[in-house]
């Protein structure tokens, strides 16, 4: 694609630390016809070469990213399989009811790959973590197998344009992108001229001591940036732990936790000894929150932005 979000965005940012706000959107890709033809030849997130024989109509989906990008493309009725972690949209819930799609298991321990086998998808979409055992797996039974592996915001509206390549549903793609990038520019032109308060993501603090983050070169990281906050992170890379002794340090003004999905509450870690001084829990300032649509990187990615924004500056996006 040509250089959709990340790059329009980051190009908004710097002029809005400028001085200047612009809108952030990407040129739009809808116009024009749109059309996928096969046999199709595509290239996947980790160079690998794939041959889409026709068009897809039974697809198996493994990451639960990919069902809800799937899923925003109009493609729910032609999902077959997917992963036991898939759980949104509403109406694939109602399809697994009533055995219309099916459950294949998940990367680890690992997928059924004989129930995945007795779907017959035409195409299978993978996520990077299921690379190469599965994907070679699949191969091996005659199923094309189509690896994405989004690093940051980009990617994700990369993936999207893929996905809709190889299920022939292009045109819906650059819609739903357009309409993300749209809701993504509202956001950071809210946020603008708002105070930048330092931020701590807490992408897993199941042990307060040693707390996992997202550091540089994560969409969490560019989402914080997005929603007019810090990443005291900002200096890592990549996804990893966070010394307790660094964070008390640097002392953040929110801190964000992600995992309310699984239990985990602000209590269970503002309880801890160790994070009493930080002014974020003096403050009241510490928030779990179900971060699904912060960390899949699909079509819900405009609405977990908002949700951080929201935290991040309540004054902006009250009601």
């Amino acid at each position: 694609m040509k250089k959709l979000a990340l790059s329009l965005i980051a190009l908004g940012i710097a002029l809005i630390l400028a001085g200047v706000l612009v809108p952030v959107v990407a040129p739009s890709t809808t116009s024009g016809a749109l059309t996928t033809t096969w046999p199709l030849e595509i290239t996947d997130d980790h160079g690998r070469t794939v041959n889409i024989a026709e068009t897809p109509e039974r697809i198996v989906s493994l990451a639960p990213s990919i069902t809800e990008i799937l899923f925003a493309l109009g493609l729910g009725d032609k999902v077959v399989g997917i992963t036991d972690y898939c759980d949104y949209p509403e109406e694939l819930l109602d399809k697994i009811e009533i055995g219309e799609i099916q459950r294949v298991g998940a990367p680890f321990p690992g997928f059924n790959l004989e129930t995945i086998v007795d779907l017959q998808p035409d195409v299978a979409f993978a996520i990077g973590a299921t690379v190469p055992y599965y994907v070679n797996d699949l191969e091996g039974y005659g199923i094309a197998a189509v690896v994405l592996d989004a690093k940051d915001i980009d990617g994700i509206f990369h993936d999207i344009e893929l996905v809709g390549e190889v299920t022939g549903k292009e045109a819906e793609a650059a819609a739903l992108n357009a309409d993300l990038e749209e809701q993504i520019s509202e956001i950071v032109a809210t946020v603008a001229n708002a105070l930048t308060p330092s931020i701590f993501y807490g992408a897993d603090v199941s042990d307060p001591t040693v707390p996992w983050t997202a550091g540089n070169g994560t969409f969490i990281d560019a989402f914080i940036t997005l929603a007019g906050g810090e990443n005291i992170a900002g200096e890592v890379d990549g996804w990893t732990t966070f010394s307790l002794e660094v964070l008390v340090n640097a002392n953040p003004d929110i801190i964000v936790l992600g995992g309310a999905l699984w239990g985990i509450s602000a209590e269970d870690v503002t309880s801890h000894p160790a994070w009493q001084d930080i002014d974020a829990v003096k403050n009241g300032k510490v928030f779990a929150i179900d971060d699904t649509p912060l960390v899949r990187p699909g079509p819900r990615i405009a609405d977990g932005l908002e949700l951080l924004a929201g935290l991040i500056h309540p004054e902006l996006f009250e009601g």
